[in-house]
């Protein structure tokens, strides 16, 4: 048996988890290719997906993306899925990131998560 709970997270939270991967966590493997939405009102790129713009994703290995995923994009609707993905499939980090404990190697896992749907890197 199993129980299935929901939690909400705010729009600063999520900010803060890629914050986390922006600033330590994937740029082993990604680096910002370029913006949507500049219009909207924000400080620093990881807060474009959160308010309704995007972040595309160049490959900073030389080694390319996983097929399918030439320029991974990042936006709200990645972020659901990464996060509901998190839950189901990386418990320990979704838990890292609910207690606030959340660092770059989680940032890095969730941002996979949501424009691959898998972690391929690392």
């Amino acid at each position: 048996m199993s129980f299935t709970i929901k939690t909400a997270i705010s729009d600063a939270r999520m900010e803060d988890l890629l914050c986390a991967a922006f600033e330590g966590g994937i740029g082993y493997w990604a680096e910002i290719e370029g913006l949507e939405g500049e219009e909207i009102r924000h400080k620093y790129s990881f807060q474009l997906p959160v308010r309704g713009g995007a972040v595309i994703f160049g490959d900073s290995t030389g080694e390319g993306f996983p097929e399918g995923f030439e320029a991974p994009r990042l936006d709200r609707q990645a972020l659901e899925r990464g996060l509901e993905l998190m839950a189901k499939n990386c418990p320990s980090y979704m838990a890292d990131f609910v207690n606030e404990n959340e660092d770059a190697i989680t940032g890095d896992v969730f941002v996979q998560l949501c424009v691959f749907g898998e972690v391929v890197f690392g």
